[in-house]
């Protein structure tokens, strides 16, 4: 099998970059090489078919040294995974020009199906021109979701016994977005403003997905809901969905039996991942998918 070849650029000891690259270790098919900056391997030249630059803070890497490599090295991808002090860098700072742009925790939830596509050729927002707009990346993902999700509703029906989806938001307008997604995936949502009033889950939850709002802490305490996904069979995926994300809380939700805790606004690709493969009886697994089952 052929490797993917990937040169990380930047600290990777920084607490919020050392689980990205860890992930990428752990895949089959990447070899990585690690460069301390962007200056450092402006003028080097290499095999390598992504380029993933880690920034801490805006303006870490300048855009020249950026473009020399980007003409040493034509035909790579390049992407930038960013720390929690990028907030807010696309409305007051320079973003690197031409770059795919990932937060670290959104990065850690698309990264392993990112590039087992981009691997396998098929990942259609990666293989745009650096020019691209951020509707154009928009809009071809939105055309590859499209077609797994049509691929997986073949041959399923609309049972009254369909596995459930249970949103727990106090806003309305989450379990809208969620209630399309549901549909999508054969699933029967249910909404609750409130999660904390259940003693055990409703008949038939496959899932659970508990949006977190700005004044409001993340409460592991939710997460004995998932004791109640029934016996000899697999405790219920719990998903948190939370606004910037900080590591200490993604760490402390995952301790606590979370099995994903996602940015707001995510990717429905991101959440689907986490949440179909649980119920679908011929869903492939992850390791399956990378050794290229069907």
């Amino acid at each position: 099998m052929t490797m993917v070849h990937v040169l990380v650029i930047g600290d990777t000891s920084w607490p919020e970059f050392w689980p990205c690259v860890r992930l990428l270790s752990d895949l089959g098919g990447v070899r990585l090489r690690r460069r301390p900056s962007l200056a450092a391997v402006a003028d080097s030249r290499g095999e390598h078919d992504l380029v993933l630059i880690l920034q801490r803070y805006p303006g870490e890497h300048r855009p020249g040294d950026l473009e020399r490599l980007r003409c040493r090295l034509p035909l790579a991808r390049f992407a930038v995974v960013l720390g929690s002090w990028c907030e807010g860098e696309g409305r007051s700072g320079q973003p690197l020009p031409g770059v795919l742009r990932f937060y670290w925790h959104q990065w850690l939830s698309a990264a392993e199906e990112q590039l087992r596509l981009f691997h396998e050729g098929k990942n259609r927002a990666w293989n745009l021109p650096p020019t691209a707009t951020d509707e154009d990346l928009v809009l071809a993902e939105s055309e590859a979701a499209a077609a797994v999700w049509g691929r997986q509703a073949e041959g399923r029906d609309s049972k009254t016994d369909a596995p459930g989806l249970l949103v727990i938001s106090r806003d309305y307008a989450v379990f809208e977005w969620l209630r399309g997604a549901a549909e999508l995936w054969k699933m029967k949502p249910r909404w609750s403003r409130d999660g904390a009033g259940f003693r055990a889950l409703p008949a038939g939850t496959a899932a659970v997905v508990i949006d977190v709002e700005r004044d409001e802490r993340p409460r592991p305490r939710r997460i004995g809901l998932r004791q109640a996904g029934g016996t000899g069979r697999a405790m219920v995926p719990v998903v948190f969905l939370i606004g910037f994300p900080r590591l200490h809380e993604r760490e402390r939700l995952l301790r606590a039996g979370a099995t994903a805790v996602l940015s707001k606004p995510c990717t429905l690709g991101d959440l689907e991942r986490v949440i179909v493969p649980r119920f679908r009886d011929d869903a492939a697994s992850p390791k399956e998918t990378r050794d290229g089952a069907t």
